[in-house]
C-alpha cells in the first residue's frame, strides 16, 4: 500500500482502447476522431469472468457484482 506517495495532478488511463482522445486530438486528427466513434457506438469489451468491489459507506457497505460474458 502505498498512501501519501502518488503524485498530485490529474489521473488518467493512457489505454486508448477504454480512454476517449481528448477533444484538441480530434479536431487535428482524423483517425482520433474515428475512435472516439468507435469507442461509444461499439464500446469497449470487457474480458469474460466475475468482480466484486466493495467500498465502506457511512450508511454501510456499498458493493458491486459485475458478471461478464466477454461481449459488448
Amino acid at each position: 500500500l502505498l498512501l501519501g506517495k502518488e503524485s498530485a495532478g490529474p489521473v488518467s488511463n493512457l489505454d486508448g482502447k477504454v480512454v476517449p482522445p481528448k477533444r484538441q486530438a480530434m479536431k487535428r486528427s482524423m483517425e482520433a476522431l474515428i475512435h472516439h466513434f468507435k469507442l461509444y457506438t461499439e464500446g469497449y469489451r470487457v474480458p469474460a469472468g466475475e468482480v466484486y468491489a466493495a467500498v465502506e459507506a457511512p450508511k454501510g457497505e456499498f458493493g458491486v457484482y459485475l458478471v461478464s460474458d466477454g461481449t459488448n
